[in-house]
């Protein structure tokens, strides 16, 4: 489903499949997750927010396990357009 709606050229295009792809699902762009890792008692993973065709940032978002459950620990930005 997103390929087809991005496999086209040009910028206009580009941005039109954007604009489409938010009209008919999120207005937050899409969400992208690694596997969760494991260290002891953290948790991490890799996280991408992609807004538009130039727009977006990845992080990595770490959990800490206090008392048996998993808390937000921090975020560490590893890039941003």
């Amino acid at each position: 489903m997103i390929e087809k709606q991005f496999n086209k050229k040009g910028v206009k295009r580009l941005n039109k499949a954007w604009k489409s792809f938010y009209e008919k699902y999120t207005k937050f762009g899409y969400f992208e997750f690694s596997k969760v890792f494991y260290s002891d008692n953290y948790a991490l993973f890799y996280f991408v927010r992609s807004a538009s065709p130039l727009t977006g940032k990845g992080e990595i978002v770490i959990f800490k396990q206090i008392n048996d459950e998993w808390e937000f620990f921090r975020d560490i930005p590893v890039w941003c357009n």
